[in-house]
């Protein structure tokens, strides 16, 4: 009798530690996590988001936030400087709007010195409060991302919030028109530069609060908004009825902040 025990045939198997699911998922090579991030030009972030946005947002989440910052701060301050001789007599008159005595004179050595003080801090305001615009925007997004369900971080919020300012590109361009096209004497406020229901009313006479919520209602804001829902629902992964709401939010919040200003100006008065 043969003692020698024959053993059954044992299929060989080989070890990977890739697929050994006793490993936390931050072992696990990046190329069986996810595919490789596509490497495409930050010019064409900037055509794509025009009518492709969720792909930019999609490739966008994890990189750099600073180049497009800084690209969409230079484009926006390089069209305030091109548009000073429109903007800066509205922004004084809006601010005499706002002030106590509205629309009385302002003697004409004060007017100078507060067109020329306008002018100065008007393009370090530019260059200053389009970056801090750009956090707080982050903020906002982050935070009803958070009341949505949104599983997003709070870089992935600045991407998204960098991004949608490529709207107010274009709308400086139109404002670069309007100068171009129309009277001077025949603006009335700053509303009538912009595509904005805010141009429907005479600032002389309607209510401040009509013309900070009718100035929300933007073309420029609307689109900046619905970009803001799209990046939330792709960086965010939630569902379209969430980021529906969550885009209401984006456009009702800023509006009642906004309200703050008029608000204290009737205050004053």
């Amino acid at each position: 009798m043969d003692t020698a025990m024959r053993l059954p045939h044992v299929r060989r198997i080989s070890f990977n530690p890739a697929m050994d699911d006793s490993r936390p998922i931050d072992h696990v090579e990046p190329d069986l996590r996810k595919p490789a991030t596509e490497r495409v030009a930050i010019w064409e972030d900037f055509v794509d988001i025009f009518h492709n946005p969720s792909a930019v947002f999609a490739r966008r989440e994890h990189g750099s936030v600073f180049v497009p910052m800084i690209i969409i701060t230079v484009a926006v301050t390089l069209l305030y400087l091109a548009n000073r001789g429109v903007l800066d007599p509205l922004i004084a008159a809006e601010a005499r709007r706002a002030m106590p005595g509205g629309n009385a004179e302002v003697p004409a050595d004060m007017q100078a010195t507060m067109d020329q003080l306008g002018g100065i801090f008007g393009v370090i305001g530019v260059l200053v409060f389009t970056p801090i615009g750009i956090a707080l925007t982050s903020l906002l997004v982050w935070i009803v991302g958070r009341i949505v369900g949104s599983t997003q971080t709070f870089h992935a919020a600045m991407i998204v919030a960098t991004y949608s300012y490529i709207p107010m590109i274009v709308g400086a361009v139109v404002v670069s028109a309007h100068a171009l096209f129309m009277d001077p004497a025949q603006l009335r406020g700053i509303y009538d530069v912009m595509l904005s229901a805010g141009r429907l009313v005479d600032p002389a006479t309607a209510s401040p609060f009509v013309r900070a919520v009718l100035g929300r209602v933007d073309v420029f804001i609307i689109w900046q908004t619905v970009l803001l829902a799209i990046g939330l629902a792709v960086t965010g992964r939630i569902s379209r009825d969430r980021a529906l709401i969550a885009g209401f939010l984006f456009w009702l919040i800023p509006t009642l902040f906004g309200l703050i200003g008029p608000l204290l100006a009737e205050m004053m008065k």
